[in-house]
């Protein structure tokens, strides 16, 4: 798979080609970063290279990166001032525990539909935003629309397809379940009045963020996976989560899951409830392995 990027075009010319005023955009695009420089081009150019009959915006969140990637950011809002908007911070936020999407980029959001997508991500399908806009126009019972992904692990450029893609439908339930298929951050889309059900003092609690807006999203309804392959999810050995020991993520997960039964009622419950059992069950094993206490010592 391959780039559909065609060149680059001026600020101008893709104002031009959207209907209504490009002060009142239908799409945000929330972007976090942090110390992507090699990273973050590959995802501005993956925003500015959509097509699409309606505005959008592009809001970045840069925290602290000790890397040039925020004079990366910084000049490409210079070419693009009306679609780029930043937010350069010099004290890393995540680090104090800080919910990014939330504190910083929803409130400044005006689109109706929020698309996300990490820094060191990226998008390779142009008209990823006009795809998931018309499906989410067209069906109202729909919460969030997402696409098919590929891993794209440090020093390899072409992974395989190995699924064929189908349209997929993620429902409250199948979520307690653990059962997440193509709803990484960097595919999703989903309608802003989430905004209107999110609770800080309940993320506040809980360390994986994307878990509880994911929790949020299905809540509201069903999210659909269009039959594709849009994204790119970058693997790589500065990543955050790549970088946290086995056993903190078994404890992060287990507690999220904890949460999550907190808050939940009926069958949604009980699933959250047998996945937190075969999460004990399955580190339970794994535990006494001798690769896994050489990794946790």
């Amino acid at each position: 798979m391959t780039r559909k990027f065609m060149k680059l075009r001026s600020e101008q010319e893709i104002i031009d080609s959207w209907t209504g005023d490009y002060s009142q955009p239908l799409v945000s695009v929330l972007c976090i970063t942090f110390n992507h420089e090699k990273y973050v081009e590959d995802a501005l150019l993956g925003f500015l290279s959509q097509y699409t009959s309606f505005p959008f915006e592009i809001l970045i969140h840069d925290d602290a990166s000790t890397d040039s990637t925020a004079s990366i950011i910084v000049n490409y809002q210079k070419r693009y001032p009306r679609i780029i908007k930043s937010i350069i911070q010099t004290e890393n936020k995540y680090s104090k525990g800080v919910k990014i999407f939330s504190t910083y980029l929803w409130p400044l959001a005006t689109g109706k539909y929020f698309s996300t997508c990490e820094g060191d991500d990226y998008w390779v399908d142009d008209r990823k935003l006009e795809k998931q806009v018309n499906f989410l126009e067209l069906n109202n019972k729909y919460s969030a629309c997402s696409c098919y992904s590929l891993l794209l692990r440090d020093g390899d450029a072409s992974p395989s397809l190995k699924v064929t893609p189908k349209f997929l439908i993620l429902t409250m339930a199948k979520f307690s379940l653990g059962y997440k298929p193509e709803v990484r951050t960097v595919s999703l889309m989903y309608r802003s009045c989430i905004r209107s059900i999110y609770k800080p003092e309940i993320a506040d609690t809980i360390s994986y963020g994307d878990n509880y807006v994911k929790y949020l999203i299905l809540s509201m309804g069903p999210a659909a996976v269009l039959p594709e392959y849009m994204t790119f999810y970058r693997v790589h050995i500065g990543g955050v989560y790549s970088l946290a020991p086995a056993y903190e993520k078994f404890r992060k997960k287990q507690s999220d899951l904890r949460k999550f039964i907190s808050i939940s009622k009926g069958v949604v419950r009980l699933g959250f409830v047998l996945q937190f059992l075969w999460l004990k069950f399955y580190f339970s094993i794994v535990l006494f392995s001798r690769p896994f206490r050489k990794v946790v010592k």
